[in-house]
């Protein structure tokens, strides 16, 4: 049997990670434009990200 929190929580480890590849990717110098088109992410994903 599959345990809710346990999905979840995986879920958001998962969410987690992306907004960390996206974050240190920005700040390594990537602009938001070329951050939507190589992850497929909106311009407000990306500064939701950075702003950690």
């Amino acid at each position: 049997m599959n345990d809710p929190l346990l999905e979840l929580g995986t879920v958001l480890r998962q969410a987690r990670i992306k907004d960390l590849e996206v974050f240190e990717t920005h700040d390594g110098g990537v602009t938001q434009a070329k951050l939507t088109r190589t992850h497929g992410i909106s311009a407000a994903t990306t500064e939701r990200c950075t702003t950690m």
